[in-house]
């Protein structure tokens, strides 16, 4: 999730479509659920505390694991569900989790690693037209439950545009004529933000196969295999239905120009 403060006081009720969607999450002080840091700056919770152990070798390599893994966390993508199934290997000093931390705080916590591993940047990618949904529906509950959570929802209400929640088409028109507005909701500054521009990840997941790819990512890494237990369930399917019945062609258009690199760099097939 994006997760800020509490809900300000004076945040006023708009009336929105009724979604049906899941509550948002309370807010807390376990990182899993805030996800922010700023490697011990007051304000945020710290991560990057846990000093990094010696690996034990394994034996059939006779040498120490290759990786440390840091796991990078860009929003709507599932990346709770890991860290909240990774803390007490982060606290053990196994894993790294960054949050939704910049990539240069990621990159002073990965010289860490150095005496015993090379760091592994892990990264988690959505499908960009579920994951604009799910921007979007999240926005219309946070507005609705008067929650702070979302960083849209935030930029439009400062901005005195929640009027464009009243529809997915309203929305994405307004997001695409406002370059500010991008900068806090797209997934691909989301990645460049956190993992930098060109990212240089060792180990991709994707939220359509995350239990696959996280149970493959255990396994390459010698770490225990625990199934995922998913935290913040998506409100929308990956099965396409979904998609095609939210996304004209024009707005289909929209997130091809937004997000090119989902589609270039990372894979995902324009068609609906």
């Amino acid at each position: 999730c994006e997760c800020l403060a509490n809900p300000p006081a004076d945040l006023h009720p708009l009336h929105l479509p009724e979604l049906g969607l899941l509550a948002v999450p309370t807010s807390g002080h376990d990182f899993c659920t805030e996800h922010w840091c700023d490697m011990g700056w007051a304000g945020h919770l710290q991560c990057c505390t846990s000093p990094v152990v010696e690996p034990e070798i394994d034996p059939s390599l006779n040498q120490y694991p290759k990786y440390h893994p840091m796991f990078l966390h860009i929003p709507k993508t599932g990346g709770s569900s890991i860290e909240c199934l990774s803390k007490d290997w982060d606290e053990a000093g196994l894993w790294t989790n960054m949050g939704h931390a910049s990539f240069p705080a990621a990159s002073r916590c990965a010289r860490r690693a150095q005496p015993f591993a090379q760091q592994a940047f892990i990264m988690t990618v959505r499908n960009p037209y579920d994951y604009w949904m799910s921007v979007y529906e999240y926005a219309v509950v946070c507005i609705q439950m008067k929650s702070s959570k979302s960083l849209t929802a935030n930029y439009l209400r400062k901005h005195n545009k929640t009027r464009f929640l009243s529809s997915f088409g309203a929305f994405m028109g307004n997001m695409s004529a406002d370059d500010s507005a991008l900068t806090v909701a797209a997934q691909t500054h989301h990645i460049d933000r956190i993992c930098g521009s060109p990212c240089d990840f060792r180990f991709l997941l994707r939220t359509e196969t995350l239990d696959a790819d996280w149970l493959a990512l255990l396994g390459q890494l010698h770490l225990p295999l625990r199934p995922l237990t998913h935290v913040n369930v998506a409100s929308t399917d990956d099965d396409g239905a979904a998609r095609k019945k939210m996304y004209t062609p024009e707005l289909a258009r929209i997130v091809q120009q937004i997000e090119p690199a989902l589609f270039e760099t990372y894979g995902y097939a324009r068609e609906l």
